[in-house]
């Protein structure tokens, strides 16, 4: 009699294990396409807000220029400290106290 390497109890034919690894490997595969696709979708969304992140900056940097220029300017022309006041980047000249004593 010859032996075989393979017993008929572990005969992968009638066993249940290879359709039971199958479905975890398909179940496997579709996680990890779903999950590549939303990776992708969100480097997209990161790359749009870095975008819309460095245009902000940008665009304050250039307003922040403009009010030290305008700053500067008001240094030699004092008639556009009531735009810069309105602006809120001057304070608005305190009211003049006056230090006269009381009358005894």
């Amino acid at each position: 009699m010859r032996e075989t390497r393979y017993s008929p109890t572990t005969d992968m034919k009638n066993s249940p294990l290879p359709m039971i690894l199958l479905v975890v490997l398909a179940v496997s595969a579709f996680l990890s396409l779903g999950l590549c696709w939303a990776s992708i979708g969100r480097s997209r969304e990161l790359g749009s807000l870095r975008y819309d992140t460095s245009v902000i900056q940008t665009k304050r940097q250039i307003g922040t220029a403009l009010a030290a220029d305008a700053i500067e300017y008001s240094k030699t022309h004092p008639d556009i400290m009531p735009i810069l006041e309105a602006a809120g980047l001057k304070p608005k000249p305190a009211a003049t106290a006056t230090n006269k004593p009381a009358n005894k």
